[in-house]
């Protein structure tokens, strides 16, 4: 990078460019204040509709007339350890998958043509990556085989964020859709 240039003082450069420093300050500004207004408000909504028990809301103004629907969105981690000590293994094997993976292929190869394969020796080689097959657990458990008392304390709820989806509607009835 060369030499800093110096604008003149009263360009028209220069004071464009200082108003646009002063513009970014004061949108950083406002930004931050948006976000934890938004924060606070949305805190107060899903106190609401939680002690009410209610999932979306209407509201009439003189703006419009508009639906709100409080969004959270969460992740499961899954403890699998905790599953296998709690979940009977035939039912385990229908909802956890399992990839294997040779870690030394060149040793599995000179031990299995060494003859009298062991199981456990075998398993040396092998690392194993053993995940929930969210789609299959949630048939078993439409099916019954399979509670939330079954799962208890093997999994993690993780928010992920939180929002209120706005929808302005046309006339009234509309929000009842």
């Amino acid at each position: 990078m060369g030499e800093l240039y110096l604008l003149p003082t009263k360009s028209k450069i220069t004071k464009l460019s200082i108003e646009l420093y002063e513009l970014n300050k004061k949108h950083d500004a406002f930004e931050q204040e948006y976000k934890e207004r938004k924060k606070q408000i949305f805190s107060e909504i899903k106190k609401y509709t939680e002690k009410e028990n209610i999932t979306s809301y209407g509201v009439n103004s003189k703006q419009g007339f508009f639906k709100f629907v409080p969004v959270v969105t969460t992740t499961i981690n899954w403890d699998i350890d905790k599953l296998q000590e709690k979940v009977d293994k035939n039912l385990l094997k229908q909802f956890i998958d399992k990839t294997y993976t040779i870690s030394d292929y060149d040793g599995l190869i000179e031990y299995l043509k060494s003859c009298g394969v062991n199981p456990k020796k075998f398993a040396e080689y092998l690392s194993v990556d053993k995940k929930v097959n969210k789609k299959k657990l949630d048939q078993l458990s439409d099916m019954g085989d399979i509670t939330m008392d079954d799962l208890a304390d093997c999994y993690k709820v993780e928010v992920k964020s939180e929002y209120v989806k706005i929808s302005e509607l046309e006339r009234q009835e509309d929000a009842e859709s």
